[in-house]
């Protein structure tokens, strides 16, 4: 019989496996998207290099978890909606190719989720900044797809929460977001250190705090969609917080944010297009 240790190394060899399934997957949604200079490739990198270093931890016998079994069903949730909003996306531009009618905008609602379809209205076509590609995907995918993939794996299993393992992945990723952001820098843009010391809405969001905030929102709101007298407006909340943050970031109310993001937006238009740089063959 094996000993409960090589037990424990069989099923981090396994989680790791499969974790590392899911970062190649999102990889090949990165190169596609650098290829076609979509606005999509960011979100896809940080995503894939997030799952990449889970993987790695994995393989080199992390155990800081209770139940590492349910954190890997948990990442495959996750991620299983970030592929079928991605795929929706990309059959529906096939379909409309350059179709920008009310019609087709109607279709792209229909059967993309519409946190997703926010995000892809507002950085097609090099309309935005890398940081904003970034931060509107990450929105959408924790406030929307979170929520949902929690409600998949169970808060709880025969009456024990798995809140402390979902806390402790917070803990990791939060303080992956120094690292992530020289990397998206040096691989797209290096003029975004600039954008992010200038608009606050951007770093309110992308720091240890705010990925903390975010995620602990999901968290409630997942139970919220459990409770049938909370359930409609838990997912009115979760369908429509993309497009509000979107908003506060592209127009906040505040004077002192408005202005220097306002005159970058007059004076410079033409250069969003070379503020992003795009990688050759992947590389």
């Amino acid at each position: 019989m094996d000993s409960i240790m090589e037990q424990d190394k069989r099923g981090h060899k396994e989680a790791a496996e499969r974790i590392m399934e899911l970062a190649r997957a999102i990889h090949r949604y990165q190169i596609k998207y650098e290829r076609e200079h979509d606005g999509r490739a960011i979100f896809a990198c940080v995503y894939h290099k997030i799952t990449l270093d889970r993987a790695k931890d994995l393989i080199a016998g992390d155990k800081g978890f209770d139940d590492p079994d349910w954190l890997t069903n948990l990442t495959e949730a996750f991620a299983g909606r970030f592929f079928k909003a991605m795929d929706a996306l990309d059959a529906w531009l096939k379909d409309t190719a350059s179709d920008e009618s009310s019609t087709a905008i109607e279709k792209l609602y229909k059967i993309v989720p519409k946190p997703w379809a926010d995000v892809y209205l507002t950085i097609r076509g090099n309309q935005s900044c890398v940081l904003e590609d970034l931060l509107f995907a990450m929105m959408a995918h924790i406030s929307h797809d979170l929520p949902l993939a929690l409600l998949e794996v169970k808060l709880e299993t025969n009456g024990q929460s798995h809140v402390a393992d979902y806390h402790r992945m917070n803990d990791v990723l939060a303080h992956q977001t120094s690292y992530i952001e020289t990397a998206v820098t040096h691989r797209y843009n290096r003029f975004l250190a600039f954008l992010d010391k200038i608009a606050g809405y951007y770093g309110d969001f992308f720091t240890n705090y705010g990925i903390r905030v975010a995620r602990s929102l999901a968290w409630y709101n997942a139970y919220r969609l459990l409770d049938p007298y909370s359930e409609k407006e838990a997912r009115q909340s979760i369908t429509s917080s993309t497009a509000q943050f979107i908003q506060n970031v592209r127009y906040p109310r505040e004077w002192y944010l408005k202005i220097p993001i306002e005159l970058i937006r007059l004076l410079t238009p033409v250069q969003y297009r070379w503020r992003r740089k795009w990688p050759k063959n992947g590389n």
